[in-house]
């Protein structure tokens, strides 16, 4: 169970003493040596640190060429490559995007990413589970799309989750977002692609303080410090505190269908019933809120790299979140006769008897998440060009909440608390050498990534009675609980090859053994113990990619892959029961398959940019995907409900971008995406086949611009999503109502002034155009927030 937040809080204190005292330490037994001119690439290593393509560089025939030309990714090929020269339409935001618009959180660096839809894109004021909420890109969902850490998978090790909560955005140097296949390289999950979040190393000097203070829907303060340096003795340093502080917004409401059954004379007329419909689009009623969610907020990181020698270097670290939502009292619309407010009893609303209970205005509080990462990697240059990398982490996670009885009342009563710890252990060994073949016509220069990775996790989630459903300490006996472990076994090889110089191609493969096991046991009627031996399969995922320059000005690509999805623990080894009188039994049961199978995809792509010149840029992209064993929940009876390998669905899809910057201090974006997907099987639910997959919208439009002119500098984006489904067979076709997802556009603006090279300004307002818009949860209105920012 989990720690209590005093008690959370008082640990982490401990610990960001240590940090401090440490970091004080070297600091004074240390002179700084300055390394800001140092070319930091991809995962923070010198440029000189890293395997380089062969791919050739673009000529800067204009001195006016966009420096995007030059700006280094690795994650699309595990090696230092030029950008324009990547196998895939690969974006980057760095650091002046970040510090261009409003960040709060990892999700807000996302939002300009061509095909990237996210759930609840609020800008950080998103409360509650919001924080890890549900997102798709090219069409494949959260779980189908791989999302990273410095190459640690960030997914939990029982839903496969995101939490955008988990990292310290001070510390982020770039995100990078590959879309496509890429299992080849990076294992499972890699479907619609891969994102890699890269955070700082101590290459150079940075101390910031930042201080913001939000208005409206974004009420509230955030604080954070961040410190790196490279000292003289070879040691290097970062460190960094953040605290968020919200006092939420009313996101969430009370909605009761209209019934066919007419009131009577004894239940109580009453007023201040909002209509609407549910996402159906059948008559319902707004008849209250379910007040505020305040949330606090805690991230920090402590890191040390050290150069052995000029050929070795070493970097240990850890980083820590840690998050708790509270709640307010909520309020009911409805008001009787003598004008009280009426929360629950059957009552009159326009002559529909609608029965209400308090349980059905109780949002989702308490909820509780923390998490603590630690990381070490190793590096060792044997030539140019030539390196062995072993990296290593692990990530421990706490989440818990509670729901309530349908007896509960708004401050106490009966509850449940699922608390569902889990962890993941990464271990990669990484080989990167060139080969150079003077006697062959062609294909004369090769780099070759080669490596072995080890994969796990574990969950070991139960659930308990509360005598107080807002107490989490209230628990007393535990009902139902699982545990699982899955562990892949990965060996991979990658050889990029240059045929000719406009020509590179890249060969490269992965093979995966899965292996899972997990137990079940249910302690209430009926009484239920399982355990599941160990089991496993293999994967084997190839892909084939190339990039063609017929001129310094044109990229083309083209590439085909396929990928995989190990079912996650839950899907394996959760399973509930409770009571039910349509079933026969008495009881409906929810169950996994501890005998699922991974899900597979084929993905084939090609597309390419064109430079007009050195001011314009266009890109298209058109990519098809075809997964199979898709895993969906089967009504097998009125009493069972079985997840199973039962789906095929085929994504088909356009990106068009266009970029340019007219003037050095002017930057201009936008990009459009079509996405067509369709379900082509389903046999545990054969009403959703021909129809869209869920949090896919069909068309995205993003456009923005930043802008630095001497002391001032801003931005502006525009974003704009059509109608998007939750469930399978797209019967929610109702927009802009709670529970369902609208079809919405929002306009974010930020402005900044530096004082001087020590003190800045800033200014965003968010939802400029005060769009009403729900993503499930109504999305926040137009808010403000002032920021101040000192450098030192």
């Amino acid at each position: 169970m989990r720690k209590n937040n005093n008690e959370a809080r008082d640990e982490l204190t401990r610990q960001l003493a240590f940090c401090a005292v440490a970091v004080f330490l070297v600091g004074g037994a240390s002179n700084p040596v300055r390394a800001a001119d140092a070319e930091v690439v991809g995962d923070g290593s010198q440029a000189s640190d890293v395997v380089e393509s062969v791919t050739p560089k673009p000529k800067k025939s204009a001195a006016e060429l966009d420096e995007d030309l030059d700006e280094v990714v690795i994650s699309a090929t595990k090696t230092a490559t030029a950008l324009v020269n990547a196998p895939a339409a690969v974006t980057v935001i760095g650091q002046k995007d970040m510090e261009a618009r409003n960040v709060a959180r990892l999700g807000d660096i996302l939002t300009k990413t061509p095909s990237l839809y996210l759930g609840f894109p609020a800008l950080g004021q998103t409360q509650g589970s919001s924080g890890s909420g549900n997102f798709s890109l090219r069409g494949a969902n959260t779980q189908r799309t791989l999302v990273l850490i410095d190459g640690q998978p960030l997914q939990d090790g029982n839903s496969s989750s995101i939490d955008w909560r988990t990292v310290m955005t001070d510390d982020i140097e770039k995100v990078e977002v590959v879309p496509g296949a890429f299992s080849s390289l990076y294992g499972s999950s890699a479907i619609g692609g891969v994102i890699n979040v890269l955070t700082k190393k101590p290459t150079k000097h940075e101390l910031t303080i930042r201080g913001k203070k939000g208005f409206q829907d974004a009420e509230g303060e955030d604080t954070s410090i961040f410190f790196r340096e490279r000292f003289a003795n070879g040691l290097g340093v970062v460190a960094g505190f953040g605290y968020m502080d919200r006092d939420g917004y009313t996101n969430e409401y009370n909605v009761r269908p209209v019934t066919a059954t007419a009131a009577t004379v004894a239940n109580p007329v009453v007023s201040g019933a909002v209509p609407t419909t549910n996402v159906q689009g059948a008559p319902a009623y707004i008849i209250g809120e379910k007040g505020r969610s305040p949330w606090t907020q805690m991230n920090g990181t402590a890191k040390f790299d050290y150069q052995i020698t000029d050929n070795d270097k070493i970097l240990a670290g850890w980083s820590f979140s840690d998050y708790a939502m509270g709640y307010t009292p909520f309020n009911s619309f409805l008001r009787n006769a003598a004008g009280l407010p009426v929360y629950s009893g059957n009552v009159n609303i326009d002559g529909h008897r609608i029965g209400l209970s308090q349980s059905q205005f109780v949002n989702s509080a308490p909820l509780y998440s923390a998490t603590n990462r630690y990381f070490t990697n190793y590096e060792h240059k044997f030539g140019p060009g030539s390196a062995l990398k072993a990296n290593f982490a692990y990530i421990d996670r706490e989440y818990s909440f509670s729901t309530v009885s349908t007896a509960a009342t708004q401050f106490n009563g009966a509850g449940t608390l699922t608390d569902a710890p889990n962890a993941g252990l990464d271990a990669d060994l990484q080989y990167n050498f060139p080969l150079h073949f003077n006697g062959l016509p062609f294909a004369r220069d090769h780099v070759f990534v080669t490596g072995a990775n080890l994969h796990r996790e574990t969950v070991d989630r139960a659930t308990f009675r509360l005598t107080n459903w807002r107490d989490p300490n209230s628990a007393t006996t535990k009902t139902t609980g699982y545990i699982g472990e899955t562990k892949i076994y990965s060996l991979y090889a990658q050889d990029e090859i240059s045929v000719f110089e406009p020509l590179t191609v890249y060969l490269g493969g992965r093979m995966n053994w899965w292996e899972t096991e997990g137990a079940f046991e249910q302690l209430t009627a009926p009484l239920t113990r399982a355990t599941y031996p160990s089991r496993g399969t293999t994967n084997f995922s190839p892909k084939f990619s190339g990039v063609y320059k017929p001129l310094d000005e044109l990229t083309l690509r083209a590439s085909w892959g396929t990928s995989f999805r190990a079912p996650t623990n839950l899907d394996l080894y959760s399973t509930s029961v409770i009571s039910s009188s349509t079933s026969q039994t008495g009881f409906l049961t929810t169950q996994s398959d501890p005998t699922l199978t991974p899900e597979t995809a084929t993905n084939w792509e090609f597309g390419g940019e064109w430079r007009m010149n050195p001011k314009v840029m266009v890109g298209a992209t058109y990519y098809e995907t075809l997964m199979k064993n898709l895993i969906y929940s089967k009504n097998v009876d009125l009493s069972l409900t079985q997840r199973v390998n039962a789906g095929a669905a085929r994504i088909r899809g356009v990106e068009l971008s266009f970029g340019t910057k007219p003037w050095d201090w002017l930057e201009f974006y936008s990009n459009y995406a079509y996405i067509d997907s369709n379900i082509l099987a389903n046999a545990a639910d054969p009403s959703s086949v021909g129809k869209h997959l869920t949090s896919v919208p069909k068309h995205m439009v993003k456009a923005g611009f930043i802008a630095t002119y001497r002391d001032w500098s801003g931005s502006m984006e525009f974003n704009h999503f059509s109608h998007q489904y939750v469930q399978s067979n797209n019967s929610d076709i109702a927009d802009n109502v709670p529970g369902a997802p609208s079809e919405y556009s929002v306009v974010n603006a930020k402005l900044g002034y530096k004082i001087n090279d020590m003190i800045k300004f800033n200014t965003a307002i968010n939802n400029l155009t005060d769009e009403k818009y729900y993503q499930f949860y109504l999305m926040p209105g137009i808010n403000l927030t002032t920021e101040i920012v000192l450098s030192f």
